[in-house]
């Protein structure tokens, strides 16, 4: 006999927790909409075992009991139910009897609670496979009764709604306040405070703590195990254990079912539910790192789309909807990756995930430098650690040519998305392992690696200033194939080297001419447009900034044709650049903003830095102070972020500037001052002497900088340059009481932008000389000039600046160092180092002092001689070690 409705009592049959719920707010909210809806009555919480289903279930149970006036109950499964094993179960925490008879209790259950209102809470559910027809008979025939089930797989019921259940949410990094406000990190300290009451959380424990939480993927069970360990070791070591060593993640707690004493257990639960075809999946799947897609998925570990579905459905595979790629949670695949270790086919596994990998990366070359840019550098972007580990295998391995493939591919996207440190992570234990191989394909691939991390520290650091570059690179193209791309590379930087250091002028245009006549012989547009941007460059130093602009738009516009974006972002900075030292300053601004709008599109860091950099130089310029402040404060964060030395320096030469003119005089002296050894691209040099001349400190090498400043202007053809100069000029000629000269060198640097009256105004220089000269001589001396030829007063400047009084520091401090050598310098000779120090080729030099070309060769090898050096390129840096130039 079945007992009647009246005998019934409101049930309460749910544990109360020794420790308070943590965190899962969202969870919460989004089961309160699932419990309150009358048609929903079936509800799993799908998840791995140790993510806190049943914590999560329990916890919303509570807060909806209200809703059930029969109450709550909890039925816990241990192995394998039927449908009458649970409806005995469920009786029994119901305080039911079922009764001997013809009917089953399976049928007496659905009886007795078909008019109740209830919430039944099934922890475990994967057990009721075979009991599924009864849940589904008890969904439909008992309106009034929900069943919160938490499961590792689902039901695969009609009546089933899926709640997925991931880890608890992460802290965005591990600085701040913010990250108390993480679930991870509130449960490891309500844990950590319980095993160890005095624990408080330092700086360096924090950044630990958020590391155990990354690495626990937010698992709860994972996250109370690690901080079981506090009170024998620190957070720091936590986390380094638990990369290594899955079995921390353990306890001896008597209180805790077996099942939960640690992570191993839980997936040892989960592995036994899977058949022998699932575990072979599973732990082929491990060895993909930070996820995979569903492509990767089956050709690389075999999972077709039906394993994929039963290892999602036991929550073993998870999907993130955002990206619609797949993943392993990390504990599960380092746990699976111990079993593929022990198994026959480990080997053959990751020789497919290499070979897959690579072969991916070296077939989205062509999309990377062109047409197709952003989709390819995200693709990569995504798979970026499987790339590495099979890189790395592969080298291991000696499959160097199908890594030579993927090369390529590989360095572009870490150049265009500024992954420098990515790269050396995989460059530098490559050439590790490549070590004393120097001929073959090993010998190759070192070459073509080296010549690539030089091409990125050129990106970084800017133009290399060191001489010893140029051998190193000659060196270098004799380990490359003729005819690649790869010799074009080694052919540019060389050229840079040789222009940047003055070492050959004439051998730096052959040598990108010839890298121009390569890439154009490859049919590659890409590596063609590298070449012409690095012609504009030294086409700036040798013919001019307007042949550089030529240059440089050519280049915008080949990469615009065939869809490098990025590379057009890099183009564009050189022909803002060039736009503003030529005093076109709204074109240059135009020039700089599309720069920063394409950068930020394509997400190129570096870019985003330089054109935020030119921005900020030019409200600077333009005394829009506050903007200046705002571009350059967000360019100092994203230099230091890319530990990017070019970026520092600009930075802080217009960081430095601006506190000048906010009077902390010498809070911006020590800025500059710190651009100084960063300092290698001519512009930045240009800037950086400019600005020394504005704040004048006191000192010998003032003049030097007006001189080197003024000479670079007057050499590259910059006329806006060249006006920038002027006031620092004026200045010091009416120090030395040239007051007609200062007036009309200020009346001829009109126009050089706003700067100039803020600059005035603190240097009291107009007033200082309309009270020595009276307002109306003053001004027409200023009135007069404006008419007068830019280059002819630039010229005339520095030629007294040279000869006359204006040059005496400049020519003492010369004389004396020149004195301390064992055999001197003759003055030709002098005049000799300092025209190679510009950049000047031999022929120039020769027609400047209207002599033969054999005469110069001959100074040179005096020069060479006296100096104890080889080549141009070293006489330029000993000289400057000497203070001769």
């Amino acid at each position: 006999m079945i007992s009647s409705p009246n005998q019934v009592r409101r049930i309460q049959q749910l544990p109360v927790m020794a420790t308070p719920f943590v965190g899962r707010q969202t969870e919460l909210e989004e089961l309160h909409e699932l419990l309150t809806q009358p048609r929903i009555r079936l509800i799993t919480i799908l998840g791995a075992g140790g993510i806190g289903k049943t914590r999560l279930a329990l916890e919303a149970a509570q807060r909806h009991r209200a809703l059930f006036a029969d109450g709550l109950s909890l039925v816990t499964l241990s192995m394998p139910t039927t449908a009458d094993e649970l409806a005995l179960l469920i009786a029994e925490t119901l305080d039911f009897q079922t009764q001997t008879g013809d009917l089953p209790p399976a049928q007496q259950v659905l009886e007795f609670i078909k008019s109740r209102s209830l919430l039944l809470v099934v922890e475990n559910a994967e057990y009721l496979a075979e009991a599924a027809m009864f849940v589904g008979t008890l969904v439909d025939t008992a309106p009034g009764v929900k069943l919160l089930a938490t499961s590792r797989q689902k039901l695969n019921l009609s009546a089933e709604s899926l709640f997925p259940l991931g880890g608890m949410d992460l802290p965005a990094d591990d600085s701040g306040t913010d990250v108390f406000a993480s679930g991870c990190v509130h449960l490891f300290m309500d844990s950590a405070l319980r095993v160890r009451p005095s624990f408080e959380l330092s700086p360096a424990d924090q950044t630990a703590v958020v590391h155990i939480c990354q690495l626990a993927q937010g698992m709860p069970l994972a996250i109370v195990l690690a901080a079981s360990w506090l009170p024998l070791l620190s957070p720091t070591e936590i986390a380094r254990e638990m990369q290594k060593n899955l079995d921390i993640l353990q306890t001896d707690w008597r209180d805790v079912p077996e099942r939960q004493r640690s992570v191993r257990a839980v997936f040892d639960a989960s592995w036994r539910l899977l058949e022998a075809n699932e575990q072979r999946g599973l732990l082929r799947l491990a060895v993909f790192a930070h996820g995979f897609t569903r492509d990767a998925a089956e050709q690389v570990a075999g999972a077709d789309l039906r394993m994929m579905m039963n290892l999602f459905n036991k929550s073993l595979v998870q999907r993130l909807v955002s990206t619609g790629r797949y993943e392993l949670h990390e504990l599960l695949r380092q746990y699976a990756l111990e079993r593929l270790r022990q198994a026959d086919d480990e080997h053959a596994v990751y020789a497919t995930h290499s070979q897959y990998f690579l072969n991916l990366a070296a077939g989205l070359t062509a999309q990377i430098t062109g047409q197709g840019q952003l989709d390819a550098l995200d693709r990569i972007e995504a798979d970026f650690e499987n790339l590495r580990a099979a890189w790395l295998w592969a080298v291991e391995h000696d499959e160097l040519e199908t890594v030579a493939r993927a090369l390529d591919s590989l360095f572009w996207y870490g150049m265009m998305r500024s992954r420098y440190a990515a790269l050396e992570a995989i460059f530098a234990p490559t050439l590790a392992m490549l070590a004393g191989r120097l001929t073959g394909s090993a010998g190759t691939l070192r070459a073509q690696i080296e010549v690539r991390m030089c091409w990125m520290r050129r990106w970084r650091e800017g133009a290399p200033l060191n001489p010893l570059i140029v051998d190193e690179l000659e060196a270098l193209l004799g380990s490359l194939p003729a005819a690649s791309v790869d010799r074009v590379l080694g052919l540019i930087l060389l050229g840079d080297a040789l222009d940047a250091t003055a070492s050959d002028p004439d051998r730096a245009e052959q040598a990108l001419a010839e890298a121009y006549a390569l890439a154009t012989h490859l049919r590659d547009e890409f590596y063609a447009a590298w070449v012409l941007h690095f012609q504009a460059r030294h086409a700036g130093r040798r013919a001019g900034v307007e042949q550089s602009l030529t240059l440089g738009r050519r280049a915008v516009e080949l990469r615009r044709g065939r869809g490098d974006l990025i590379g057009a972002c890099y183009s564009l900075y050189n022909v803002s650049i060039d736009l503003l030292l030529l005093g076109q300053a709204d074109a240059s601004i135009t020039v700089a903003t599309e720069q920063l709008e394409l950068s930020r599109k394509v997400r190129e860091c570096s870019s985003i830095l330089m054109a935020q950099i030119t921005l900020g130089l030019h409200g600077l310029l333009d005394a829009r102070f506050e903007e200046a402040r705002l571009f350059t404060e967000a360019s100092a964060r994203l230099a230091a972020d890319l530990n990017h030395p070019l970026g520092i320096a600009w930075t802080n030469l217009i960081r430095g500037l601006l506190r000048w003119f906010d009077g902390d005089f010498d809070g911006a002296f020590e800025l500059l001052s710190e651009s100084v050894d960063l300092a290698t691209h001519d512009t930045v040099r240009f800037f950086l002497d400019w600005g020394f001349t504005l704040i004048e400190r006191p000192g010998a090498e003032l003049q030097a900088q007006r001189v080197r400043s003024l000479s670079y202007a007057v050499r590259i053809g910059a006329r806006g340059a060249q006006r920038l100069c002027l006031p620092a000029w004026a200045r010091a000629a009416a120090a030395m009481g040239n007051d007609q000269t200062a007036a009309a060198l200020l009346g001829l640097a009109e126009g050089a932008g706003g700067w100039l009256g803020s600059w005035l105004d603190l240097t009291g220089l107009p007033a200082q000389l309309e009270r020595r000269m009276g307002a109306e001589v003053f001004d027409r001396a200023a009135v007069q000039a404006a008419g007068a030829d830019m280059g002819s007063v630039a010229a005339a400047l520095l030629t007294a600046a040279d000869g006359g009084s204006g040059g005496a520091v400049l020519t003492d401090r010369i004389r004396q160092a020149n004195e301390q050598l064992i055999e001197p310098l003759s003055e030709r000779e002098l005049e000799v180092i300092r025209y190679i120090a510009t950049g000047l080729s031999n022929r120039e030099i020769a027609d400047q002092l209207v002599v033969e070309l054999s005469t110069v060769k001959k100074h040179l090898t005096h020069i060479y001689g006296k100096l104890e050096v080889l080549n141009r390129a070293q006489a330029i840096l000993r000289a400057q070690q000497l203070g001769l130039v």
